[in-house]
């Protein structure tokens, strides 16, 4: 598995597969993170498989900067119709908001998980 994780930044992992991006979401979500360590990933494993399956799981959710706000929204615009599936573990209100305003941006399915269905979610995800 290969894994970048620095202290400032969330978690980003690949799945044994290679084809799962997986998100940690333990921090305040930075637009940094998303342009040093997210979006290679993504990109990375779009080149290798032609679509993206990213499960994110909020564990102490802490809100996100505006640059990252910024970031999210450009990044959905350049890859989200890659997205065949996004699992979503329990995430924040506004997450949820957030997602059900830009569902058209994603290309695939979206769907939501509540706290402790990591594995539920990613049998999901793996289909």
């Amino acid at each position: 598995m290969e894994i970048v994780d620095l202290d400032n930044f969330n978690k980003v992992e690949l799945d044994s597969t290679g084809r799962v991006v997986c998100v940690r979401i333990d921090k305040m979500i930075s637009g940094e993170g998303y342009r040093q360590i997210l979006r290679p990933i993504l990109q990375s494993v779009i080149q290798k498989h032609g679509e993206l399956r990213i499960l994110v799981q909020f564990d102490r959710y802490k809100g996100r900067d505006a640059a990252a706000a910024k970031e999210d929204m450009i990044t959905l615009a350049k890859i989200g119709t890659f997205i065949t599936k996004l699992g979503l573990i329990n995430p924040p209100e506004e997450e949820v908001f957030r997602r059900a305003m830009s569902s058209n941006t994603i290309g695939g399915e979206l769907k939501f998980f509540a706290e402790g269905q990591y594995d539920r979610a990613m049998e999901w995800i793996l289909q």
